[in-house]
């Protein structure tokens, strides 16, 4: 509604969730809370690098708005790059590494 007061915002919105989150941590709860621990901070510091902020933490999952299309997709990227690498260096099965879905 024009003239109530409000502002309005152009933003671009990530969300990456984890896929098979529930049989992950059925699977080796410890383990997988880790390793999430460590992927959810690199992810925090991906999207401070492209100027983003985390609106919000839900369990395996992390929400975040940028200003420019081109910064949610430049921390989606790497996002993925970083996981990869991880999943390289990592001797886990493909059934028990941590994969994102992410949505932007």
């Amino acid at each position: 509604m024009v003239g109530d007061g409000s502002t309005r915002k152009l933003a671009s919105i990530v969300h990456a969730d984890v896929v098979g989150y529930s049989r992950l941590m059925g699977e080796d709860e410890a383990g997988t809370h880790r390793t999430l621990r460590q992927y959810l901070d690199a992810i925090t510091l991906l999207i401070d690098e492209h100027r983003g902020r985390v609106v919000n933490f839900a369990g395996d999952a992390v929400l975040a708005d940028f200003a420019t299309v081109t910064d949610a997709l430049g921390v989606a990227v790497g996002i993925q790059d970083y996981l990869q690498g991880q999943h390289q260096a990592s001797a886990v099965s493909d059934q028990q590494k941590i994969q994102f879905r992410i949505g932007v």
